[in-house]
């Protein structure tokens, strides 16, 4: 059996991204206000190029990325996408097995060209939803 894991880094702030072009190329950190004492979320790659990383405390991340717009997660519009996502698997391979929020694997045995196939899922993804995954 050959088995390829989808994983979509970053979902709830590219989440925020696509609900709001405005926030795309700036640092997103989900997760609450800037001053809360909750855990971070998810962060956006220019708020991780800032030191800023998931489960550190959300006043730390203010604290190392002051500028990074600060957001509470969207329940409703992440499960969207990622439905979203499972449906497009569902055309590559009969059997798609989540196995995170933000990671899915699927059973690829019948494909003669993995390179093609990959390449095809990635861009299906981003056409269909707006999310950037890898494989």
């Amino acid at each position: 059996m050959r088995v390829a894991c989808v994983h979509i880094a970053g979902l709830a702030a590219q989440a925020a991204a696509i609900d709001n072009p405005q926030l795309r190329g700036q640092p997103v950190i989900i997760g609450g206000s800037r001053f809360d004492d909750a855990p971070v979320c998810d962060v956006s790659t220019e708020a991780i190029e800032c030191g800023v990383t998931a489960g550190m405390r959300l006043r730390q991340a203010y604290g190392l990325c002051p500028q990074a717009v600060f957001l509470p997660r969207n329940e409703y519009l992440c499960k969207a996408l990622f439905e979203a996502v499972l449906d497009i698997l569902d055309g590559f391979s009969p059997a798609v097995e989540i196995e995170a929020d933000n990671c899915v694997c699927l059973d690829l045995t019948s494909v003669k060209n993995e390179r093609d196939t990959a390449g095809s899922i990635l861009h299906d993804i981003v056409i269909g939803t707006g999310l950037r995954a890898s494989l």
